[in-house]
């Protein structure tokens, strides 16, 4: 980097002079790691997400992808300027986050904060570059020891910030965010005058001084480490107190300047007492005449040499000489280390943008000591990994890639600590981690300048450390951000929160294998917390005598919604469905929530319930539901009560996220330039949410019931006319005549259709002769069935049932054998590849008292097909409900979105047992709940129109009338989920915004004489829709 430095009698102390200001700046350059000490700041001021918050959180890595600049221009330009680049960058970076967070101004547009945070990100590659890159080419016999002992005051820089801002400042973001800023700036321009490079050590003598010295430093650098590590675990309050700390910080980080002077009084004192000791000659061996003439003959002698009497042939390089970055690029080697240190760093920076939220998450109220203790350990990793690296290397030969290997297995096991979150894990859980990510980072630095050489070593190991934005993105922008979203609540004024170990359970499940342990109780046990260990009984059955377990509850209201939720253990058996339920004075709620429970690990049961009335004393029970005799243990138990009001604003609060999309219409004239005051006219078209209803051949002919259909509904499902009793009455007389009318009826209309169902097991609606058929017959007659109704509608449908209802019936299977349905969905599969096909089933989402269709046995179910090799892709709840359970039908909703798969409700109404008003009432609660919850893709009414009424429910009379269940879908349709008229005029800068349901839209333009129609669509996205319209 530059030029060296010609070597002198104080080259040595220079040198060293140098490396104390290199271990200044890396100990305030690693401000990439504390942005969980100010993360909570930013997103309340700015009322993010917790997605969009990791978004933020990688813009500042995304800053390091930018450090091939640095890289660059590390072979072009000084040190000292390199420097100064960094420094000046990181001022302004964080001095625009500090004016933000103090509130000196409003919060920046997103946008802009994330440039910022890049800055901020991109200052510390030119620190590190110009530090890492000019110091290890001083040293390059003692790579190790300089790599770790520099990598790991970066990571220990995290923790000096932190707790000289936490006893000077009380962990202030905004005095936080100055010192950012203003002390890096400062430190820099003190190293400018000292860091620069020197040749390295010549002597055997110079070689044993660097050994020792290195010892020291990495001594001083572990007592910083303690000292922290101590004022961490024992916090004092006190001005007095803070201040001591800072200054012996201060002290201990001045330190290392004795090695400096000590090198340069040896020094001074052996060039006046033995100046040619090591028989170094420091005359000229030929005067400058001499040397002239001799390179002259030389010269003349090469020249004169025959050209063809040699030919020189440019060879690839060998491992270890120098690479140029398109040489190194060509190697496995480099593509190991490089997707290495991505798992590596990626997962560990992942624990780190969001160790701030997770030790909020679970109650912690100060969590800057996990913040401080990743750092710290951070430290141990790089400073012990580098020197103990590099003392193998040299005397046994063990390559430097073992110890990554080593670090990554033990940083699982960090992972899961972190996921089960209990006590004192997420102490020993960030410990590790952060000695982990210590490691991989001291030792890949070496190791790339071991393997590529050192010319191009700056370029190279910039773009290793573009791993730490990709991997920031990855694992923490995209994976950690989406699952603690998908387990947050909404708070009133934007934003959301998560409080308890779901928040992040499924991250670090996802990133090292879970060992199941319970968590901590969600909402910290709600009401449950403040119950005395009395309130926690054993109950003895009536009937069986069997002993469960039970919580007593006191002055539960009516009309409140309670979730509910406890982990599960049983013994005495392989495993069991556990159900909840609740008695009170005046009821019984049979089942409330449910569980697969296995032997030896603790499951988890969620659920919830409504009362009909006020229980004064009531007792929430856990059973066996076969009622064999087995020991259930229950811990972590939470019981959360919601307002009507509460639970309708989360649903509102998810639609608006999920079904909606921000517009911003730009209207400009012919020349480009934007027009102010033009009129805005937007109608949604359509919508892009499917919802729809069964039909009947009685639609057929029937022109009123056909525009009333198309007036609402953008899907369509055959209730019988597709089914096998119909389509084929007896055996080889096919009559697809309905099916294919009504298929006209809707691809006329543009409507989409479900194909239900190719086969029904339940024996009652298999058509009659096929009972009686032998096996054989059977096979022959199933082939049949699917391979005529398949190919005669190809991509005519967009799903299929496949085989109806298998979890309450298995007719085929008892005919055909365990494989039968493996091939009925093979073999769909292969006829319309482009249908989603579906496992469609009842009394999974309605209720829980139905043992053949629980939650889990329904994924239990959905999985083992899976495992045979089914294209199974979608999950079909038919939900025929009588009294819905929300807190339950949530519960069931959330556990199989964890598959992945869309879920439809498929053939939704309220039992005709009930009257038509509070029909009425429990349809809205159920539509509301399924269109609030981001799996649920599509919502099917089983609401087919026949002259003596409908299945269970009808939306309106024969005559086409709304009955009160037709007023509660008009008004969804018509009003609550379609975006209304929108009118509206430009502003100053020719834009119009509005927030629109997903949906096609038609918008009119108009500007004094001229307009325009134009249309547009949404689709789900997180970014605003830009539509530009020019008269």
């Amino acid at each position: 980097m530059g030029l060296e430095s010609p070597p002198t009698t104080s080259s040595a102390a220079s040198k060293w002079l140098g490396f104390v200001t290199a271990v200044w700046v890396q100990s305030i350059s690693g401000n990439n790691y504390t942005f969980s000490n100010y993360s909570d700041a930013l997103k309340t001021l700015m009322s993010l997400t917790q997605l969009q918050l990791n978004n933020l959180s990688v813009a500042k890595d995304v800053g390091k992808a930018f450090g091939l600049l640095a890289g660059i221009a590390s072979d072009r330009l000084p040190t000292s300027v390199i420097l100064l680049i960094g420094s000046i960058e990181g001022l302004i970076g964080y001095g625009a986050q500090w004016l933000v967070v103090s509130k000196r101004i409003q919060p920046l547009p997103y946008w802009q904060m994330c440039v910022f945070l890049c800055m901020g990100g991109n200052s510390t590659t030119w620190m590190n570059t110009a530090v890492l890159v000019t110091c290890i080419r001083n040293f390059r016999r003692n790579r190790g020891p300089v790599s770790g002992i520099l990598k790991g005051y970066v990571g220990l820089s995290t923790a000096i910030f932190t707790d000289i801002c936490t006893a000077l400042f009380a962990g202030d973001p905004s005095k936080f965010l100055f010192m950012l800023g203003v002390v890096p700036f400062v430190v820099c321009l003190t190293a400018v005058f000292f860091l620069r490079e020197i040749p390295p050590a010549t002597t055997v003598a110079e070689e044993k001084d660097e050994t020792k010295y290195f010892t020291v430093m990495n001594a001083i650098a572990v007592v910083v480490a303690v000292y922290l590590l101590c004022y961490d675990f024992v916090k004092t309050a006190g001005d007095a107190v803070s201040v001591a700390f800072t200054a012996v910080l201060l002290v201990l980080l001045a330190s290392p300047l004795l090695i400096p002077f000590y090198s340069y009084l040896k020094t001074r004192d052996s060039s006046r007492l033995k100046p040619d000791v090591e028989g170094q000659i420091v005359e000229p061996l030929l005067n400058p005449e001499t040397a002239a003439v001799k390179t002259t003959v030389t010269a003349t002698e090469v020249t004169a040499e025959p050209p063809d009497t040699a030919e020189k042939v440019k060879s690839r390089p060998v491992i270890g000489e120098d690479h140029t970055i398109f040489e190194a690029m060509r190697t496995v080697d480099f593509w190991i280390l490089f997707l290495s240190f991505l798992c590596g760093v990626g997962t560990g920076m992942a624990v780190m943008n969001n160790m701030g939220q997770m030790g909020l998450a679970l109650g912690y109220v100060d969590v800057s000591t996990f913040v401080s203790l990743m750092s710290i350990f951070g430290f141990f990793g790089r400073i012990i990994s580098g020197s103990v690296s590099e003392h193998f290397l040299k005397k046994a030969g063990t390559p430097r890639p073992l110890w990554n290997a080593a670090s990554q297995i033990l940083m699982a096991v960090g992972y899961m600590l972190l996921a089960l979150a209990a006590p004192g894990s997420l102490y020993i859980g960030s410990i590790i981690v952060g000695l982990c990510y210590g490691v991989r980072l001291a030792v890949t630095v070496p190791t790339a300048s071991e393997l590529f050489g050192l010319k191009y070593y700056g370029l190279i190991y910039n773009i290793l450390i573009l791993n730490l934005p990709l991997g920031s993105f990855l694992f923490s922008g995209l994976l950690a951000g989406y699952l603690y979203d998908a387990q947050a609540t909404p708070t009133t004024g934007g934003g959301n929160t998560c409080v308890g170990a779901h928040c992040y359970r499924l991250v670090f499940t996802i990133m090292a294998i879970c060992k199941e342990q319970p968590e901590k109780p969600l909402y910290n046990g709600g009401i449950l917390k403040h119950e005395a260990p009395e309130n926690l009984i054993s109950i003895a059955d009536s009937s069986t005598g069997f002993y469960s377990p039970a919580f007593v509850l006191h002055n539960l209201t009516q009309g409140t919604i309670y979730c509910f939720s406890v982990w599960v253990k049983i013994q005495g058996a392989y495993s069991a469905h556990i159900q909840a339920s609740l008695k009170t004075e005046d009821a019984t709620y049979n089942c409330i929530g449910t569980v697969l429970a296995n032997h030896g690990c603790w499951s988890f049961l969620k659920g919830g319930f409504v009362l009909d009335s006020p229980a004064k004393l009531s007792f929430l029970l856990f059973e066996n539901s076969d009622y064999r005799d087995i020991n259930i243990a229950i811990d972590s138990a939470s019981l959360q009560p919601f307002t009507d009001q509460e639970w309708r604003f989360n649903q509102q609060y998810i639609i608006n996220n999920e079904r909606k999309r921000a517009v911003t219409i730009h209207v400009a004239d012919g020349n480009g330039d934007r027009l102010l005051g033009a009129s805005i006219a937007i109608e949604q078209v359509s919508k892009d949410f499917p919802f729809g209803s069964a039909i009947s051949k009685t639609i057929l002919g029937n022109s009123l019931y056909q525009k009333w259909f198309v007036e609402r509904f953008n899907v369509a499902v055959f209730e019988n006319e597709l089914k096998w009793y119909v389509t084929e009455p007896e055996p080889g007389k096919l009559n697809y005549t309905l099916a294919d009318k009504m298929l006209e009826f809707l691809r006329a209309n543009q409507i989409i259709a479900r194909g239900h169902n190719i086969f029904w097991e339940d024996p009652k609606y298999t058509p009659a002769w096929v009972r009686y058929l032998s096996g054989p017959e059977l096979q022959a007659a199933v082939n049949s069935r699917i391979q005529s109704l398949m190919s005669k509608y190809k991509e005519e449908f967009i799903h299929w049932d496949v085989s109806n209802e298998m979890l309450h019936f298995d007719f085929y299977e008892q005919r055909l054998g365990p494989n039968a349905t493996l091939h009925f969905y093979e073999t769909a599969h292969a006829l319309d590849p482009l249908a989603t096909l579906f496992m469609n089933e009842f009394n999974v989402v309605e209720t829980c008292s139905d043992v053949n269709s629980t939650v889990d046995s329904y994924i239990s179910r959905l999985q083992e097909l899976k495992r045979g090799g089914v294209s199974m892709d979608g999950i079909g709840l038919e939900g025929h409900f009588t009294v819905p359970n929300l807190p339950l039908m949530r519960a069931v909703l959330d556990k199989l979105a964890t598959l992945g798969l869309p879920i439809w409700l498929t053939e939704v109404d309220i039992s005709s047992t009930l009257d038509k008003k509070t029909q009425a009432v429990y349809l809205d609660q159920v539509l509301r709940e399924g269109f609030s919850h981001p799996s649920v893709n599509g919502i099917l009414l089983w609401t087919a129109l026949h002259p003596n009424g409908c299945y269970q429910m009808c939306l309106t009379d024969n005559n086409l009338q709304n009955l009160p269940a037709g007023d509660v879908v008009d008004n969804k349709l018509f009003k609550e989920w379609q975006t209304g008229e929108v009118n509206g005029h430009t502003d100053d800068h020719g834009s119009y915004s509005f927030y629109g349901f997903l949906g096609e839209y038609r918008v009119t333009v108009k500007y004094g004489n001229k307009t325009s129609n134009s249309t547009f669509s949404l689709c789900r996205s997180d970014e605003t829709k830009h539509v530009s319209i020019r008269l």
